[in-house]
């Protein structure tokens, strides 16, 4: 099961050619999810930070229990994800910066 959706309609995107247009799908909702995870890892307290350079196994699983638990709950994602969310950097963020 799916465990939290992202924004992947129509979003704005490069295509083939040199050139830019809207695609949808997986492929456009992971980049939000990573791009979610880059960012999150420059607003993490010192405290997260001390834990990721001595155990970045254990960061990994609080930097994926914090996404998973701040998404916005969405009616129809209920049993169609493991949330039933979607996810919220600015939940997530604020999340990470006071672990």
């Amino acid at each position: 099961m799916i465990d939290l959706s992202a924004p992947g309609e129509d979003i704005f995107s490069t295509v083939p050619k040199n050139s830019w247009g809207l695609e949808s799908g997986t492929s456009m909702a992971v980049p939000h999810v990573a791009g979610a995870v880059a960012y999150l890892h420059s607003a993490a307290s010192a405290k997260f930070n001390s834990l990721y350079m001595t155990d970045p196994g254990a960061a990994s699983l609080v930097l994926k229990d914090i996404i998973l638990g701040t998404t916005t709950p969405i009616a129809d994602l209920q049993g169609k994800t493991v949330t039933g969310g979607t996810l919220n950097l600015n939940n997530a963020a604020q999340s990470i910066h006071n672990y």
